[in-house]
Formats: C-alpha cells, structure tokens, sequence
C-alpha cells in the first residue's frame, strides 16, 4: 500500500503535492476504483486549544479532583474510547489524543463531542453556554499571544 499526499482543488479535484506522489497517481488505471483512507494532518494550535479547553473546564468544574480523571472521562463519555475485555471483565480506555494515534478529522470530533458532553452535564460546567465556554477558552489563548 502506497502512501501519498494530495490536496483539493477548487474544482474538487484530488491532486498530488508531490512528484512521488504524481507517480503512484499515474500507475492507476483510468476509471479503476481505488479506496482511499484520507487522514489530515494534524493541527499544532488545535490540539493547544483543546488542552486550554480542558484546563477552562476543569476550573469551572466542581466535580473532579484529578485533572486527568476528568479528561478520561470527558472522552470516553464523549464516546472516544477502546474496549478491553480482560479475564476479569471489561475495562474502557479513553482513545489517546496524541498525534500518533488520531489524526486531524477524528481530533475535531473528539473536540466537539468533549464540549457537548460538558456542556450537557451540569456538574461539570454548571449551566455555562456553549458560547462562554468557548470565549473564556480563547481569551486564555489570546493571554499567551
């Protein structure tokens, strides 16, 4: 399996970036159908806004001594998660975030599905809207800037 780069076009058109990946393109036949597994790369700054976001919550939260039983929670109540089934049962294991093992379209679902999921349980965000979740977010990230 060959891996390649491509970007869209304004067209809608999927076209390499790179002389490789120009070559690989051009070995497939006319109209053959080929499945392709895209995945984006992934966002520095995004993953940044997520931990700021995560650090918002936990401060307004009241529920969670732990900052990092809180984030497990947040993502597998999010519904990020593995399940394990181990002689003794079943253990659920939160997905990691790391940029090895989750690319950028599935970082942004994980992203979304975290704020819902605060937002919906009260204990954690305490009734905050969406929208001042998200600005007290970004005011902290415009602190560092």
């Amino acid at each position: 399996m060959d891996e390649i780069h491509i970007k869209r076009d304004w067209q809608n058109h999927l076209i390499p970036t790179d002389q490789y990946s120009l070559e690989i393109v051009q070995k497939i036949k006319q109209d053959a159908p080929k499945l392709i597994t895209i995945k984006g790369k992934r966002n520095l700054e995004f993953h940044q806004k997520f931990f700021v976001l995560l650090n918002t919550i936990y401060e307004i939260q009241n529920h969670f001594d732990n900052f990092e039983a809180m984030r497990y929670w947040l993502i597998m109540k999010a519904g990020h998660y593995h399940i394990i089934e181990t002689p003794t049962g079943v253990i659920y294991k939160p997905k990691s975030v790391s940029f090895a093992k989750m690319d950028e379209m599935e970082f942004q679902r994980v992203y979304n599905d975290v704020v819902q999921v605060a937002l919906i349980h009260k204990n954690i965000c305490g009734g905050i809207t969406e929208a001042d979740l998200l600005h007290e977010s970004e005011s902290k990230i415009m602190q560092f800037t």
